[in-house]
């Protein structure tokens, strides 16, 4: 066993001991779990040094790898933990796993020096905020909608397509850096058809804005590549999660997560599967850096099968 283990298993222990006392029981678990992440976050941080990585290039799964016993102990003692926990926020253990998160956080920036961007949950995930060729139709609101993401990433430059398809298949080539669609009107609610062909071309919503005409409003996004990422930002930011749910009670783990950590659900909406009965949901979550990172670490920790389509400052 690995020394850094033997300091997990000595914190887990604690745990495991303190389950037993319900008095201050929160107060006791919330120092153990904030104990385990300061050696999770320590050890992820010897692991990003000596595999050489910057800490704008770091993947997840450069500090993942500590956190493996960890899962495997800490979930068995809070599964155990349903009634004590709801002393703390009327929660099952996904409170306490949430907590385990915003600490885990905290220590990584501390501790890593890392910039807790969302991004590092795509793969390939880079800051990109420079100019390259936009596929889009040529009409005037599509036109008002380039206006707007040409304040906000300089030197773009416009390339007329003739449909969405073309859009999507010119940015997949390799031909535009990036599409502008619709993605959301005041009319239809969320265009689902749109939603599927960002997924089957592989892109990655970078920006939203709306443009208002007299008679509807529609929200159009700036796509690219998934590999060419996400610009962070300081701001209160959006991300947009594809979700897939097989137990409903899974549902009441992820609000009450989000509820924890500060990540704000402003929409969801059931996208129905071809080949099952079932649902997907689209969903958009608010917060800043910090939250969203920390809702995104514990959307991993509790299984949920989910995939990172977007995350966006809304430009105005």
């Amino acid at each position: 066993m690995k020394p850094h283990f033997e300091q997990i298993k000595s914190a887990t222990d604690n745990i495991i001991r303190y389950r037993e006392k319900e008095v201050s029981i929160s107060e006791r678990m919330s120092a153990n779990i904030d104990e385990l992440a300061l050696f999770v976050a320590t050890n992820a941080a010897k692991d990003v040094r000596s595999k050489g990585f910057f800490t704008d290039d770091i993947s997840l799964e450069a500090y993942m790898p500590p956190m493996i016993p960890l899962h495997e102990q800490l979930f068995g003692v809070l599964a155990e933990n349903h009634a004590l926990a709801s002393a703390k926020l009327s929660a099952s253990d996904s409170a306490y796993i949430a907590d385990f998160c915003v600490s885990l956080t905290s220590k990584l920036k501390q501790t890593a020096k890392l910039k807790t961007t969302p991004a590092l949950f795509t793969e390939g995930g880079i800051s990109r905020n420079h100019g390259g060729k936009v596929a889009f139709a040529e009409n005037r609101f599509f036109l008002s909608a380039f206006a707007v993401f040409s304040k906000k990433v300089q030197g773009l430059t416009s390339s007329y397509v003739r449909s969405f398809t073309d859009a999507c298949n010119d940015v997949s080539a390799g031909v535009c850096d990036y599409c502008i669609l619709p993605i959301e009107n005041s009319r239809e609610g969320t265009l689902v058809t749109v939603y599927s062909m960002i997924e089957r071309h592989d892109l990655f919503i970078f920006r939203v804005c709306e443009i208002e005409s007299e008679e509807i409003t529609t929200k159009f996004a700036l796509l690219c590549r998934r590999m060419h990422g996400i610009i962070d930002s300081q701001n209160r930011q959006r991300a947009e999660i594809r979700i897939m749910v097989r137990d409903s009670s899974l549902w009441s783990r992820i609000y009450t997560g989000a509820e924890v950590i500060g990540a704000v659900l402003e929409k969801t909406v059931a996208v129905p599967l071809v080949y099952t009965d079932g649902y997907a949901h689209i969903c958009t979550f608010s917060g800043n850096n910090d939250a969203l990172f920390a809702f995104l670490l514990f959307l991993s920790a509790i299984r949920v099968d989910y995939t990172l389509i977007g995350l966006y400052e809304e430009s105005v």
